[in-house]
């Protein structure tokens, strides 16, 4: 008789356990797709980048006009030279010394190796597609920003 009421113990446990789990998933389930449209999850894609030549600023642009871009700093290309090497092979050019960001940006906007047309725009800003070559530019200044924050 014991051992019937520990097994029906557990099992009711295990019972209650499983209801509690789908409750929570319900409940959760239900918050999650009624305020979905709020979450601040950026899901649109990119589609170029803007360039500021007088700051290094390379800032990705979405299709959508309502997500704001994020921008990343040309200028840690100064810092590594090892990790830009990587740029160098996209784009088959040099990065050139002594002003080793005003390289890369020459390279971003003039390069003889560039798979793309940049496009100055109105404001100022140059525009360049998403593509191979800037998706890495983009990727190694993400990479020498890691490792650049990460070593302090």
């Amino acid at each position: 008789m014991k051992a019937i009421l520990n097994i029906a113990s557990a099992n009711l446990v295990k019972n209650t356990l499983a209801k509690a789990v789908i409750a929570g998933s319900v409940i959760l389930t239900g918050c999650a797709s009624s305020s979905l449209s709020s979450l601040a999850i950026n899901t649109a894609p990119v589609t170029n980048y803007l360039v500021n030549k007088d700051t290094g600023a390379f800032c990705r642009a979405y299709a959508d006009k309502d997500v704001k871009g994020q921008c990343r700093s040309l200028v840690v290309v100064s810092t590594s030279i090892l990790e830009s090497r990587v740029i160098e092979n996209i784009y088959q050019q040099q990065i050139i010394a002594p002003n080793r960001a005003a390289s890369v940006i020459d390279i971003i906007l003039h390069g003889d190796n560039r798979d793309y047309q940049a496009q100055r725009l109105n404001n100022g800003l140059y525009t360049v597609p998403s593509n191979q070559q800037t998706d890495t530019v983009w990727r190694t200044l993400i990479k020498i920003e890691n490792n650049v924050y990460s070593e302090t």
